[in-house]
């Protein structure tokens, strides 16, 4: 089974838009796309954490499209 991911990073500006990234978190599952969320700061300060949620995310249910960190 192919899983699609798209992991998005989040800055300042998003805390401000939740309404907009909600819609579209939710057409883009509805297309068969998984969206994982991080905030800007953590890929940059805790790259390794990041990417190992990553991988984690292929192997378990979908994840809630709010940054997890």
């Amino acid at each position: 089974m192919i899983q699609l991911l798209i992991s998005e990073l989040d800055g300042g500006q998003d805390s401000e838009q939740v309404s907009r990234d909600e819609e579209r978190t939710a057409y883009l599952a509805g297309c068969g796309f998984r969206v994982l969320r991080f905030w800007n700061d953590r890929v940059l300060s805790d790259i390794d954490v990041v990417l190992e949620k990553i991988v984690r995310n292929f192997k378990g249910p979908s994840p809630r499209p709010s940054p997890i960190d």
